[in-house]
């Protein structure tokens, strides 16, 4: 029992880091796009 506890805390971790990663990753990519699209809109105007 012991051992599945361990487990399920390693995976719970395991999890918040990737969801963080995945967050950082997304929250960078529309960041990158926002800007691109600011600049996009300046050149044409």
């Amino acid at each position: 029992i012991r051992d599945i506890l361990v487990f399920c805390k390693a995976y719970n971790y395991m999890f918040k880091l990737i969801f963080r990663f995945l967050d950082n990753f997304v929250s960078y990519l529309t960041c990158q796009f926002v800007t691109q699209t600011d600049y996009d809109t300046s050149d044409t105007s």
